[in-house]
């Protein structure tokens, strides 16, 4: 059976051949290759010579009152760029190039709070809280 990966941004195609019929897949985030599992075992599918860039924008967060966040981290390998928006607004712009602490601009309070993520980092985490402390608490 042979298995298809489609890239939509660069129109490749690229063919596996696997055994059976896959029942799953993951994406290592330390070798950056797919696998492909079977009831049987699994097919391995080697990842890009170059990593690729994103965008990535999280859901935004409702908050029952409105929060001040003024302290952030972002766990990841490689480089970034963080956008922290506020009530809709950006609030912050924040380089990242592996683990990456960061305060946050004074600013009102907002009921919404999101992220945005754009460059060719893996990221781990990425957490906001009223301070480094809490931040450490929470960790």
């Amino acid at each position: 059976m042979s298995a298809f990966l489609l890239s939509l941004e660069g129109g490749g195609l690229s063919r596996l051949q696997v055994p059976e019929t896959p029942t799953g897949a993951s994406i290592s985030t330390v070798t950056d290759r797919l696998y492909l599992t079977s009831e049987s075992g699994f097919a391995e599918f080697a990842g890009a010579e170059q990593t690729t860039s994103y965008v990535w924008r999280s859901g935004e967060r409702l908050y029952s009152k409105p929060v001040n966040f003024s302290a952030g981290i972002v766990d990841a390998v490689g480089k970034s760029t963080l956008r922290v928006f506020a009530g809709g607004l950006l609030r912050a712009m924040v380089p990242v190039d592996g683990y990456t602490t960061f305060r946050l601009p004074s600013g009102q309070p907002e009921y919404v709070w999101s992220v945005q993520l754009d460059g060719v980092a893996v990221v781990r985490e990425i957490a906001l809280g009223n301070g480094f402390a809490e931040l450490k608490q929470n960790g």
